[in-house]
């Protein structure tokens, strides 16, 4: 919808004419409480804004439509123009308006179809016409028109016309009676066409408020999803940051299990290495004066004269690990007397071979 070129289409309109069309067309104008003749050309700049806006211009383009082609449902007969109007050629449409067809039902035809090829004809055509009829506007030609028919009249006044005019005036007459005719079935059809735009108005609203509604569905919908969306997003953040606070401990403790590990490494080495090295001692009643005894460091060999009854009071027998009685070399009197000390746990050897025997078995 140009509204350049349906001001075109409205400027063609002689003033007397464009109230009654807006009349047909329910054309109110804010300011004026009725549209007349005598105060058309006052409310004229506010009138063209009006005719131009979208809910004004669509039905009156949907008349325009319909003065050109006619309705479907009657073959054609609610067309007001004599030419094809959106078939023709400039020059064809030049003549339509020489022989009487309204200019701004040959534009409105032409700019009230979807074809832009038409729009672009009806500027031609208007181009063409004013430069054959040497004006600058569509005001003067309007203006030519208006002496053209002010001259008609003082003819006829005059009885002077001719022939050619008679036939003009008889034509302009039945050209008007038809519009008059067409103007009421156009009121009936405005009318129509009024409702059913109402009703579509109205359908266009309930479909937008449906809308609406959707729209604001989805965007609760959509907050909610964001909202859940940030509190996931933070709860993760913080299982993120206990993970890494659970892994800090457990490098932690791992480093203080190594610390122990190597700790209890340590000790244990060193028990193991204070048993390896602590004395192993026996206590040896009788001295065979063999040299394995004397220079045995495991076990130490602390041999005692059984007759040494000193050494037997102050010896504190119990720090030795074991005690071996040489039989063979201890006096049965004096062997009955070191036996009164650890009876039970006493080893007696009968000779030095056995001695050497046992050692050999577990006292290396």
């Amino acid at each position: 919808m140009n509204k350049e070129q349906w001001k075109k289409v409205f400027g063609s309109i002689r003033d007397e004419q464009l109230v009654d069309l807006c009349k047909v067309w329910d054309v109110k104008v804010k300011g004026f409480r009725t549209l007349t003749k005598q105060n058309v050309k006052q409310a004229k700049k506010r009138l063209m804004t009006e005719l131009v806006d979208f809910r004004t211009l669509r039905p009156i383009i949907e008349f325009y439509q319909l003065a050109a082609v006619g309705g479907e449902h009657d073959g054609g007969k609610g067309k007001v123009l004599d030419i094809q109007v959106r078939d023709a050629t400039i020059p064809e449409l030049i003549q339509a308006y020489e022989d009487g067809e309204e200019l701004h039902f040959l534009l409105g035809g032409l700019f009230s179809s979807e074809d832009v090829n038409h729009h672009a004809l009806a500027d031609e055509f208007l181009e063409a016409l004013l430069t054959q009829k040497n004006v600058q506007s569509i005001e003067q030609l309007l203006m030519d028109v208006v002496e053209e028919k002010d001259v008609v009249e003082r003819e006829e006044s005059s009885a002077q016309g001719t022939k050619q005019i008679e036939k003009k005036i008889e034509k302009a007459e039945a050209k008007n009676q038809k519009l008059q005719q067409q103007i009421s079935e156009w009121e009936q059809q405005y009318s129509k066409l009024k409702q059913e735009f109402k009703e579509e108005k109205q359908q266009w609203i309930k479909e937008r408020a449906q809308l609406q509604q959707e729209i604001g569905n989805e965007k609760k919908a959509c907050e909610r999803v964001q909202e859940a969306n940030e509190t996931s997003e933070d709860e993760k953040q913080k299982l993120k940051d206990e993970i890494v606070e659970l892994k800090a401990k457990i490098a932690h403790l791992h480093t203080q299990i190594l610390h122990s590990t190597k700790q209890a490494a340590v000790t244990i080495a060193h028990e193991e290495k204070t048993e390896a090295t602590q004395e192993f001692t026996i206590l040896l009643i009788g001295d065979p004066k063999n040299k394995m005894i004397h220079e045995s460091t495991n076990p130490v060999f602390h041999v005692v004269d059984p007759r040494n009854q000193e050494a037997l009071e102050e010896m504190e027998v119990r720090a030795f690990n074991e005690i071996w009685m040489l039989d063979y070399l201890v006096p049965f009197q004096l062997r009955k007397k070191w036996m009164t000390h650890d009876k039970d746990e006493m080893k007696h050897f009968k000779n030095f071979n056995e001695v050497k025997t046992y050692v050999a078995k577990g006292r290396k």
